[in-house]
């Protein structure tokens, strides 16, 4: 009787601490869920926050880009207009300086509204068929007069790379002439050799080399991953030359092919 006593108590405190563990369980699984509803709320109401900054931001960049684009291309294009006609080596001195300074920002908004697209995941690549060598010697066309200016060679090395492929011409000219343009930058003397060949062929698909490469600098290997970033460049000198856009907008082009 004593035995059977002993252990109706031991089971009336087993249960009675089983249950208020049971009790325990469920008020922390209760405010768990509530605290992972709040938190799910939260997130949702942050991503729909963020997703309206992300189009108002979008629209703020496209309208502010095309508000300023339309007079820069006026100034640009009287600017041209005007270098063709007689004037004084002092005022064609000070028109070279428009011309340039109104490219530069042209050059800027077309960055900074490339950018705010491809951020956004605005940005589809085109696929027709093009010309490859035709859209690489239109690069170079480009930069003929400056690159002579400064006394620099523009070269070109195009191994057997196929007449026509089916791609976006468009997007190709843009990454390759951010590549020229740098490389014309940060250049003083020597050359610049736009190059392109066949890495692997399957079938009817090619994978296509192509390079820039320059006499220039150059850029440390420490630096040469950090300079894919946005805003990001090699040093603080070239903060003067350029705003890091270019090659971040390289990279997402890059990603997207």
């Amino acid at each position: 009787e004593q035995m059977a006593k002993n252990t109706n108590q031991e089971i009336v405190v087993f249960s009675t601490l089983t249950s208020i563990l049971l009790l325990i369980t469920i008020i922390t699984q209760v405010n768990y869920l509530t605290r992972n509803r709040k938190y799910q709320n939260a997130l949702r109401a942050a991503k729909r926050n963020a997703e309206d900054l992300a189009k108002a931001k979008e629209r703020f960049l496209a309208n502010m880009s095309h508000e300023i684009r339309t007079p820069m291309n006026a100034i640009a294009g009287f600017t041209n207009q005007l270098l063709k006609t007689d004037m004084s080596p002092e005022q064609k001195d000070q028109l070279e300086v428009v011309k340039n300074s109104s490219d530069h920002l042209i050059h800027l908004l077309n960055d900074i509204l490339d950018l705010s697209k491809l951020q956004a995941n605005k940005v589809q690549l085109e696929k027709e068929l093009f010309d490859v060598r035709g859209t690489l010697f239109e690069v170079i066309r480009i930069f003929e007069d400056k690159a002579s200016a400064k006394g620099i060679k523009l070269k070109t090395e195009f191994e057997s790379v196929p007449k026509y492929v089916n791609g976006d011409p468009h997007r190709l000219r843009q990454m390759v002439t951010n590549l020229v343009h740098n490389a014309l930058k940060y250049t003083e003397k020597g050359s610049i050799t736009l190059s392109a060949a066949i890495q692997e062929k399957e079938g009817s698909k090619v994978t296509l080399k192509i390079s820039v490469k320059d006499t220039g600098a150059g850029i440390p290997k420490d630096k040469q991953q950090h300079i894919f970033k946005e805003f990001e460049q090699a040093s603080a000198a070239d903060q003067r030359q350029g705003t890091g856009l270019g090659l971040a907008i390289i990279s997402m082009i890059l990603n997207l092919h």
